[in-house]
């Protein structure tokens, strides 16, 4: 997510959702690096799932759609990359809360 105090709602749709994944900048990724992204989503009831995310620059972003934010409460979300060479791997897990 990014730096603003947005606060997320179940049923929000068309929120934008971004993860970092260079936030310190050393990594020099840029717009095409990026193979394969994914935002992991842990709900608050403990089940994962998977939101295809984009790329733009060292974010990867996903746009919620309807039934996306389903329940109120803590969620997890983590970037998962491919990159161009090879690599692949996690961000940090992120919390944000979904409110009623």
């Amino acid at each position: 997510m990014s730096d603003c105090k947005q606060q997320l709602y179940v049923g929000d749709t068309g929120t934008r959702i971004e993860l970092d994944i260079d936030p310190c900048g050393d990594a020099g990724i840029v717009q095409g690096d990026i193979t394969d992204a994914k935002i992991i989503v842990k709900k608050p009831d403990g089940s994962i799932t998977e939101w295809a995310a984009a790329q733009d620059g060292n974010l990867i972003y996903y746009v919620t759609q309807q039934g996306d934010l389903d329940q109120a409460g803590v969620w997890t979300l983590q970037a998962k990359c491919i990159l161009n060479g090879g690599w692949s791997g996690r961000g940090s897990e992120v919390r944000v809360y979904v409110y009623a």
